[in-house]
């Protein structure tokens, strides 16, 4: 079978907590942590997109502002603080080593992927 090769971006958002919460179709969420890699043929870059709302069940995610953090955090919705971000070796195993911030905001190079393989790369939640 021929390899898959993939062009532009692509986000996954991983669920790190479930939140007493539903979305607009009355589905149960979840607190995730998005990610979106840039490729072309292989990664090249890694940006952090920090915490989203998800379906707990499917893949549709659902942005959070900061006074909507805040909102949810006040009803008790959501964690105060929320847990420090990590961006995991599996969606950094790509991301060349000699790769650099190349000015995207959050974004992740090659040196911080290898902080995350060897487990040093946390982030606090924005």
């Amino acid at each position: 079978m021929p390899a898959k090769w993939s062009f532009g971006p692509a986000s996954e958002a991983d669920c790190v907590i479930d939140v007493p919460t539903f979305g607009p179709a009355n589905e149960p969420l979840c607190l995730a942590h998005q990610t979106t890699a840039y490729k072309v043929l292989a990664g090249v870059y890694l940006r952090d997109d920090g915490y989203v709302l998800r379906q707990r069940f499917g893949t549709e995610t659902y942005a959070l502002a900061p006074t909507q953090i805040a909102t949810m955090q006040a009803a008790g919705q959501l964690p105060d603080p929320l847990p420090a971000l990590h961006i995991s070796a599996s969606r950094c195993r790509w991301v060349p080593a000699v790769a650099g911030d190349s000015g995207v905001s959050r974004g992740v190079g090659g040196a911080q992927c290898l902080a995350a393989i060897s487990g040093d790369f946390h982030r606090a939640a924005a």
